[in-house]
């Protein structure tokens, strides 16, 4: 995680973003990532043009090739190679940490003064409409809502306390399982949309600082339940033999 500066960044005077080793990276170094990292992906692509494609659906509308995951390989190579050190890491019962130094979320504890972020999924269903809705209250009565694209991503800043909360329909497993750990071992709160115990076979988290999650949930809470009583369904994706879930 980094924050971009147009000002290279005097040693030991970088300002500092939630974790002590998270600080600026001059615009130009940034820019020069994002251009390698484009022309590794767009090589994968350009090579596969006018060839048979092999497409699979994740979804009604929610297709991906085999070029898709090759160019998000290339260019998430690239981001390592330059970034080796941007680590963040949690393991349960022994804290969550941003390049060996242990992070935790904010202490804001009025939504008004906090920053959110939120997703949406391809299905634009009751549940898409709900979650754009909730979206524009909160853009009104908040800092501001973001669409990051990443539920990874979205949760690391909420364990860093970049952000104070994110909420998102219709994830997966493997989308939440890292990220509710790490929120929860920097010191955050997890719950489903309805305010219900969560578990990664769910499908609705919320996660935040613990301050703000309940005023969240005036609003977010009410908003799930309605959707049950559309016949949205929330049921477990799937549960394996012998796990707890009966809350």
């Amino acid at each position: 995680m980094a924050v971009a500066s147009e000002q290279p960044a005097a040693r030991g005077k970088c300002p500092k973003v939630a974790a002590p080793t998270t600080g600026p990276i001059p615009a130009a170094e940034l820019l020069g990532v994002i251009q390698d990292a484009a022309r590794a992906g767009a090589e994968v692509i350009m090579e596969a043009v006018n060839k048979p494609r092999n497409i699979h659906y994740k979804g009604v509308a929610d297709l991906v090739t085999d070029t898709d995951k090759l160019s998000e390989l290339v260019i998430l190579e690239v981001v390592r190679k330059t970034f080796p050190d941007h680590l963040i890491l949690g393991e349960e019962g022994g804290g969550a940490y941003c390049n060996g130094q242990k992070i935790h979320v904010s202490k804001t504890d009025k939504v008004e003064q906090s920053l959110l972020v939120t997703g949406f999924g391809y299905e634009h269903d009751d549940a898409w409409v709900t979650n754009i809705n909730l979206f524009k209250e909160y853009t009104d009565i908040s800092r501001g809502v973001r669409r990051l694209g990443s539920a990874a991503a979205d949760m690391s800043h909420v364990a860093l306390g970049i952000t104070e909360a994110y909420w998102e329909y219709r994830l997966k497993p493997w989308d939440m399982a890292a990220g509710v750990l790490i929120v929860e071992e920097a010191g955050g709160m997890v719950s489903r949309m309805d305010g219900g115990e969560f578990t990664v076979f769910d499908r609705s988290v919320l996660v935040s600082n613990g301050v703000v999650h309940d005023q969240l949930l005036d609003r977010i809470g009410p908003a799930t339940e309605d959707l049950k009583k559309k016949g949205i369904d929330f049921s477990l994706w799937f549960k394996p033999d012998k796990y707890p879930t009966d809350f």
